[in-house]
């Protein structure tokens, strides 16, 4: 039987390279996402990877929604018995000072860093298999902070205190956290590494047999 990979934000960037990745290597993948189109322009991610021989297909959501993500996981069970690997990866980001920093800007970077990979866990684990695999994407930021980045260094800290401690509540799930650097996408302005580079390593991490650790981008463990 095909193993299947769920992936957040798939429809751009990271999370675009990661769902080709995993194609390329066999798995059917399911994307969520709030839009199908590319933020960067071109081929809806799932359409891209059928036009290439792959399996794939498309679920709209939000994940700040609680709501939302449930009835995608839901869709994602009618169609199919279980899954092997969930990869949290839709994230939003903003430069801005703490000073000029406005609730509604924090709450929402919170919302899609933070409470997202919450959800899309939870909804997720009736349907993971017995030795899956989540990968939790953070970033260096969650890590060593950055000016004008106070609202989105604090979010990606959580998901490694996240990630960290639902590993070692789940006992059959292998829980790890992704760091990438900067990143070439439509949200740095196409700064930094190319999104295939980081795949690689999410593509590494959730094949690995460690659980619990923030791997950085080139760093299979």
């Amino acid at each position: 039987m095909t193993a299947t990979v769920i992936i957040t934000g798939a429809a751009s960037g990271i999370g675009r390279a990661t769902a080709q990745l995993f194609a390329e290597n066999g798995y059917t993948v399911g994307i969520i996402d709030k839009q199908e189109e590319p933020r960067e322009g071109g081929t809806p991610t799932h359409e891209l990877i059928e036009q290439e021989g792959g399996d794939a297909f498309f679920i709209e959501a939000n994940v700040r929604r609680r709501g939302e993500v449930d009835e995608a996981f839901d869709a994602i069970e009618d169609r199919i018995e279980e899954f092997e690997v969930l990869i949290n990866n839709a994230g939003f980001a903003e430069t801005v000072s703490i000073g000029d920093m406005r609730d509604h800007l924090w709450h929402k970077i919170m919302e899609v860093n933070v409470d997202g990979v919450y959800y899309c866990t939870q909804a997720a684990l009736s349907g993971l298999g017995t030795d899956g695999a989540i990968v939790n994407i953070s970033s260096r930021v969650g890590k060593e902070g950055v000016a004008d980045l106070s609202a989105y260094a604090a979010a990606k800290h959580a998901v490694l205190g996240f990630t960290e401690s639902i590993s070692k509540e789940l006992d059959d799930i292998r829980v790890n956290a992704v760091c990438p650097r900067r990143t070439k996408t439509a949200m740095t302005g196409f700064e930094g590494d190319p999104p295939e580079k980081v795949a690689e390593t999410i593509y590494a991490v959730s094949q690995a047999d460690y659980t619990g650790r923030a791997i950085d981008v080139g760093d299979d463990g």
